[in-house]
């Protein structure tokens, strides 16, 4: 019998997984944090920061952590995937505009 380990991230604690976006589901993501190739990406552009539309394509759960496997398209049809933590949503992967901007919000006060 294996122990299941509790974790912040389950909904009631109960040992299920909460997901915060399905795979295939589109998210923004800050160009600063993608690197190399991004540039070619299509931006748009929220309080004066760079973001780009990602698709999420898989979670990956290690032992440590847990990942959603993002990609972006750029503007040439070139794919570029990049990993990103759970703990990035709301920092630097945003599930909607409107989060953007409420963080931005939260920053100024």
């Amino acid at each position: 019998m294996y122990a299941i380990n509790k974790c912040k991230f389950f909904a009631d604690k109960s040992g299920g997984v909460y997901l915060p976006c399905k795979v295939g589901a589109s998210v923004y993501v800050n160009c600063a944090t993608w690197g190399v190739g991004i540039e070619n990406c299509k931006s748009i552009y929220i309080a004066g920061e760079c973001f780009c539309r990602a698709e999420v394509v898989s979670v990956i759960k290690t032992k440590k952590q847990k990942l959603m496997k993002l990609k972006a398209v750029t503007k040439t049809g070139k794919r570029l995937f990049k990993k990103y933590c759970f703990g990035s949503i709301g920092r630097t992967v945003f599930l909607t505009k409107e989060e953007i901007e409420k963080a931005e919000e939260r920053e100024r006060e």
